[in-house]
């Protein structure tokens, strides 16, 4: 929900639905950003990670020693930031994670929206926002917007942020919506998808934009950038990482991002997510971890941390935090414009031992559960890392040609007789190649849509399923 403003302490009061503030078309599908500016924590830590101050910046104000602290320069050298005590913490800090969290404020005015409250851990730290979230690590910044926020407006400002640093170059773009529910509300760039594509090329080189399903149903917008090369100052060695997708960190091994994106909620369902005064339920914060309890939505992942808001009169938002990984969850529960979104970036295969495609039959079921959606869309957005077909490719370019969709034991001629066996190096290359996660039926609903795409180091997954009668 939209903020009123904030009272003379400047704590955030949620909105209200009264005619003033609101329509009763609350635009829940969000438009979802992701700036690269590296392709991994690791690349920026190497070139700008923790430093020791010299002797002449060896002191803080205080007198104390600043030899343990973690501190971070300006790019030309002549200031130092306290880290720790900026952010209160004593977590590795560099790139985007030096920013202070008054200047991504400043920076979120241009989006129209406010920080309603910060958690972190040694990798991320997760803001959750008036409408919806953001997630900052040292090389990327994930932004999350609903409502009628001008989310591309920020660009500019974020590259300028991130320019300050030293990263003067952005590696990927990443930026997606769903269909509006109330396209007319929006505000330039955002009335339109070619809008939006023509804001996006007049920043970005070699954007490719996509529109996914049907135009005349529900359909999904993607647009993205290729690889850019030499973001950091150290060039040959970024240049290869960003042609190789490698990372040395295995918890960036593998770049995913699901998204289930839901709509005309089960009205009963809903009721858990307005605020209920009357029986003395709270709101903001403790509220939201009410409803974390209540729906479960809080336990989805073992081992999270997680940030939860219940807004007055209505609505919900989450973060949740797992080591290097997120998920959000954000609910508009009214029942002229229901919507929920549960998006993350955890591995499917992380902490199970089923397959990526069965351990996303099990998530999509835990999330589904909670809303039961007459319709939700499904978006499996991975990457193809080097984490050995590339190396194959590298290193043996020979056996490259002999690689072919299906495995089998021994090469064959063009008529199909069987000639020699196939080498370890090629059984290597046909087993370790890229594959898509499959999207399996879900129980009670009917598949629509299922669309494969491919594209410069990510495979993309849709699927669109409605409720059987």
């Amino acid at each position: 929900m939209k903020p009123e403003g904030s009272n003379s302490a400047g704590e955030f009061q949620p909105a209200s639905t009264s005619e003033e503030y609101y329509t009763g078309q609350f635009e829940g599908p969000e438009k979802l950003l992701e700036l690269w500016f590296s392709p991994s924590a690791n690349s920026v830590r190497k070139q700008f990670g923790p430093a020791s101050p010299d002797s002449s910046l060896s002191s803080s104000p205080n007198g104390s020693s600043l030899d343990e602290r973690q501190v971070c320069y300006s790019p030309n050298g002549t200031s130092v930031i306290d880290l720790e005590r900026e952010f209160n913490d004593t977590y590795p800090r560099y790139g985007l994670r030096t920013v202070s969290r008054k200047v991504w404020e400043d920076m979120l005015e241009l989006v129209h929206c406010q920080v309603l409250n910060l958690i972190k851990n040694e990798q991320v730290d997760s803001y959750l926002l008036s409408e919806s979230s953001m997630f900052v690590y040292p090389h990327k910044l994930i932004l999350k917007t609903c409502g009628t926020t001008t989310l591309l407006a920020a660009v500019p400002r974020i590259i300028e942020i991130a320019a300050s640093l030293g990263l003067e170059k952005v590696w990927r773009v990443f930026y997606s919506r769903k269909s509006f529910m109330f396209p007319d509300l929006q505000k330039a760039p955002h009335r339109n998808w070619p809008d939006e594509v023509a804001f996006l090329d007049g920043w970005f080189k070699n954007g490719a934009a996509y529109t996914v399903g049907k135009t005349n149903g529900d359909h999904w917008f993607l647009y993205l950038t290729p690889p850019q090369e030499n973001c950091l100052k150290i060039e040959g060695e970024i240049e290869e990482e960003s042609h190789q997708h490698v990372v040395d960190d295995d918890d960036e091994a593998e770049d995913v991002t699901v998204e289930i994106l839901m709509t005309e909620l089960c009205p009963k369902a809903m009721e858990k997510f307005y605020h209920h005064p009357e029986e003395d339920q709270p709101d903001a914060g403790p509220g939201g971890k009410d409803v974390e309890r209540i729906t479960g939505l809080g336990s989805i992942y073992d081992n999270c941390l997680t940030d939860s808001f219940l807004f007055t009169p209505c609505g919900f938002s989450l973060n949740g935090l797992i080591e290097s990984n997120y998920y959000t969850i954000h609910v508009t529960p009214e029942q002229s414009c229901s919507y929920a979104s549960f998006e993350t970036n955890v591995s499917l295969s992380k902490g199970s031992d089923l397959t990526e495609s069965l351990a996303l039959s099990k998530l999509i079921k835990q999330v589904t559960d909670v809303f039961q959606p007459g319709k939700f869309t499904i978006t499996v957005f991975n990457s193809q890392t080097e984490t050995h077909f590339e190396n194959i490719q590298r290193h043996h370019p020979e056996s490259v040609h002999t690689s072919s969709h299906v495995y089998t034991p021994y090469h064959h001629d063009r008529r199909g007789n069987q000639s020699r066996p196939r080498s370890k190096v090629e059984h290597e290359l046909e087993s370790s190649q890229p594959k898509s996660v499959t999207i399996h039926d879900v129980k009670g609903y009917r598949k629509t849509d299922r669309i494969l795409y491919e594209f410069d180091g990510y495979n993309l997954n849709f699927a669109h399923f409605v409720k059987r009668n």
